[in-house]
């Protein structure tokens, strides 16, 4: 007859299985394999993911004890009112670093996000250094490319060396390559409506401009511009990259495995969310993680109405059982929460 198992040896093999789930059994070795291999790489084509031949893309930075990840950056105020919790000489909560000039900006005494408040609560609470901090961004408009790199900079100069934007970027449920469809509508909304799905209300160009925005809003507007938009020009070949392969490459095996780690993931990514939450929950990672007593905050906005239909595969009963099997885990999950930062 078998014997039975120690409540020791059982969190003993929990502990391999978590860790072998979330990928950090040797990860350190893999990960310097990479910054090797990335060292003989040019910095503009290093800038992007360079998701080659099927591996996981080059982190130019990290790994650290904690991490935001703000998938979705746009133009990334988001991001950087959340490293402004790194300052040593921070004024107070509230501001974020301008792009074109690189200097702080005030937030003219507006409310910070449950976000931005979450993340300098706890990072205090632990007395975190910047350098344990891991920022990074993934945008994948052309648009905004110039704007990031400089931000980056400004970023890594004034506040941690562990900065990366990723652009021209997108987070999906594969490693390589695809297509976004641009918002071409909404400029003064820093066109945040572009998304891998091409079916997004906020993607029109050509003749079905007005068609297509009649069907979805009864004819509320009309964007006779869009009417003038070359379809071909309105979307952008661009590296995609798995939320599963940034978590295994901006945290710490070793950190990991101590507990206390902090990721925040910030997902607006127009209706991305779904296929992308489906893969963090079958590749065990995120759950692997909060099982080894982390911290796992995930703040996403659900884009259920702007599709027409994509993604249907990931919605509806997948979707909430997806969002079940996190919880469950110890995922903590925000969904509805004020996402964009008070400067947009």
């Amino acid at each position: 007859m078998a014997s039975e198992t120690s409540p020791t040896t059982r969190r003993a093999v929990g502990t391999v299985v978590a860790a072998a789930a979330l990928g950090l059994i040797g990860m350190a070795a893999v990960l310097q394999n990479a910054k090797e291999e990335a060292a003989n790489v040019t910095v503009t084509d290093h800038r992007r993911l360079s998701v080659e031949d099927g591996r996981w893309f080059r982190a130019r930075s990290g790994p650290c004890k904690h991490a935001f990840i703000d998938l979705g950056a746009n133009v990334g105020d988001v991001l950087s009112a959340m490293a402004n919790n790194l300052r040593k000489d921070m004024t107070g909560m509230g501001m974020r670093m301008d792009a074109a000039t690189g200097q702080w900006v005030d937030g003219h005494g507006k409310q910070p996000t449950r976000m931005e408040a979450m993340f300098g609560t706890y990072l205090e609470k632990v007395n975190a250094r910047p350098h344990d901090v891991c920022m990074v961004g993934i945008e994948g408009n052309p648009t905004f490319t110039a704007s990031l790199r400089n931000l980056e900079a400004a970023l890594r100069k004034e506040v941690t060396p562990h900065v990366d934007i990723a652009t021209e970027s997108v987070v999906s449920n594969e490693d390589g390559r695809t297509t976004l469809y641009l918002d071409t509508i909404n400029p003064d909304k820093n066109f945040w409506g572009s998304s891998i799905a091409d079916t997004s209300v906020n993607v029109v160009c050509g003749k079905d401009a007005k068609s297509k925005y009649w069907d979805m809003f009864k004819g509320k507007h009309f964007y006779d511009k869009a009417e003038a938009v070359d379809c071909d020009k309105a979307r952008a070949d661009v590296d995609s990259v798995k939320l599963t392969t940034l978590i295994r490459s901006y945290i710490s095996d070793e950190d990991a495995h101590n507990g206390d780690s902090l990721l925040i993931v910030k997902m607006d990514v127009e209706g991305a969310e779904y296929p992308v939450l489906d893969e963090i929950v079958k590749s065990g990672v995120a759950c692997a993680y909060a099982g080894l007593g982390n911290h796992f905050v995930l703040f996403y906005e659900e884009h259920r109405n702007s599709l027409q239909g994509a993604f249907a595969e990931y919605r509806g009963k997948v979707y909430r059982e997806n969002l079940d099997a996190l919880t469950a885990c110890g995922v903590k999950i925000f969904e509805g929460e004020r996402l964009a930062s008070h400067f947009s």
